[in-house]
């Protein structure tokens, strides 16, 4: 007989005996002590799990808080630099404690973040805008993250006016209560202002932020909506579509206007050319960037 085959047999008489009559005291699972450990590491005030070491609990317990704040404070400045400090570490502590992340990626915390911002059931009297400015901040770094574009793709300026389009994947148009993009220290209106923004990551990968008028905005939001639909139109198609919805008395100027505006979007890289996009060439889908 091997020694490796009388391996068990070892175990086992080790381990004969250890009921309640062998005198040992029965100890916590493994997934118990994990339990209360994590626990801790969420709410400091819990008591330390038996048998663990204050000392090195403590230093975890900071590591886990450290690594939280640096990664929201460098996706949040704007946020940071409002609230005072007080007001921040809360936030912090209680997002730590009672928010349940559904990300396994750090870089996805933020989001998180925001989510947990928009859940709050108080607003802070001096931040009435909190929820609206931490997901503008957020959207500047998913656009870093989001896959590449068809940018490739652009339509030709001389033709575009009867060329189906969409919406580049790393674009985004949204309307906001406030005036998020103006937000700051010196700059923190409480008053609500509709506005209208195109988040885009241009050519280069840096991330443009341009305020809309309302007729961008609608231009854009239909196309947003047809493009995610893959039903692509071509500018003329949308501008006759929206022609009741704008009232215009000048039909003629309406559609000049709006080529004018197709032509400038164009310009800023965050159309493509339907007609020739191939899904498979890339390797997501038009407007199947990332979630937020």
């Amino acid at each position: 007989m091997s020694r490796l085959s009388s391996v068990p047999d070892k175990i086992a008489d080790q381990t004969a005996g250890s009921d309640e009559t062998s005198g040992l005291t029965e100890t916590p699972s493994l997934a118990k002590t994990l339990g209360d450990f994590t626990h801790h590491l969420r709410q400091p005030n819990s008591p330390v799990p038996a048998g663990l070491d204050h000392r090195r609990v403590g230093i975890y317990r900071e590591l886990v808080y450290n690594n939280i704040e640096s990664c929201l404070n460098n996706a949040f400045p704007v946020t940071v630099d409002i609230l005072d400090n007080k007001t921040w570490d809360l936030l912090l502590s209680e997002f730590i404690a009672t928010f349940r992340a559904q990300t396994p990626y750090f870089s996805r915390l933020p989001n998180e973040f925001v989510r947990f911002i928009e859940q709050l059931d108080i607003a802070l009297h001096n931040c009435v805008f909190l929820a609206e400015l931490v997901r503008y901040e957020w959207l500047e770094l998913d656009m870093y993250l989001r896959p590449d574009s068809a940018h490739k793709l652009k339509p030709e300026d001389d033709s575009i006016e009867n060329t189906p389009l969409g919406l580049i994947d790393d674009a985004l148009v949204e309307a906001w209560e406030y005036p998020v993009h103006r937000i700051g220290p010196e700059l923190s209106s409480q008053t609500a202002e509709a506005t209208y923004l195109l988040i885009y990551r241009d050519v280069e990968g840096d991330v443009q932020f341009m305020e809309l008028q309302a007729l961008a905005y609608i231009v854009l939001t239909t196309l947003q909506i047809a493009t995610k639909d893959r039903c692509y139109l071509t500018p003329k198609e949308i501008l006759l579509e929206l022609i009741d919805q704008s009232g215009a008395e000048d039909v003629t100027q309406f559609l000049d206007q709006g080529m004018a505006l197709f032509r400038q979007l164009n310009g800023w890289g965050v159309l493509f050319n339907a007609s020739k996009f191939n899904a498979s060439t890339f390797n997501s889908s038009p407007n199947q960037g990332s979630q937020s």
